[in-house]
């Protein structure tokens, strides 16, 4: 489970959409293939990393990690997205001023342009959003949300 202390801050980019149906296949097929190494680096960082740090509520190696896995994938990504590793250059500034300010795992939901920053409490969380404001690195129209985990899948009703 997700550690029930930890937050996540998500940066949501109103005025984007991301890549989605025909457009996300084609972006897909124009990528090459991620190559072996690097996948083979991210499983073992999954495997090996974020997912025991989750358990033991170990932040700094599950931030760290999952930084770290952002990383790759947003400069794998990148030439699909404009050469940028984040779709939205406002959610990008932010993610970029927090994770060099803050201990936070930071990175792009998807093809975004949702961002998000986790955090190893609320006031963490909290704290990074008003230095953020304060600094004028948060554009004023993002929408800026912090939330906890959630620790079950999705309810699904079904008429009868």
């Amino acid at each position: 489970p997700f550690p029930p202390c930890w937050r996540v801050l998500l940066v949501i980019e109103p005025q984007m959409r991301g890549r989605h149906g025909a457009d996300e296949a084609h972006a897909l097929a124009a990528l090459p293939p991620l190559p072996q190494a690097a996948a083979a680096g991210l499983a073992h960082l999954t495997l090996m990393g974020i997912l025991p740090a989750a358990l033991e509520a170990d932040f700094r190696a599950f931030a760290r990690g999952v930084s770290e896995m952002q990383r790759v994938l947003g400069a794998y990504f990148a030439p699909a997205q404009g050469g940028n590793a984040y779709t939205s250059p406002a959610v990008a500034r932010l993610l970029q001023w927090i994770g060099a300010n803050f201990e936070a795992g930071v990175g792009q939901s998807s093809w975004g342009p949702t961002g998000f920053a986790i955090f190893e409490s609320p006031p963490a969380a909290r704290r990074a959003v008003d230095d953020a404001r304060r600094a004028g690195v948060a554009a004023p129209h993002l929408d800026l949300r912090i939330v906890g985990g959630r620790n079950c899948g999705a309810a699904l009703d079904f008429p009868e």
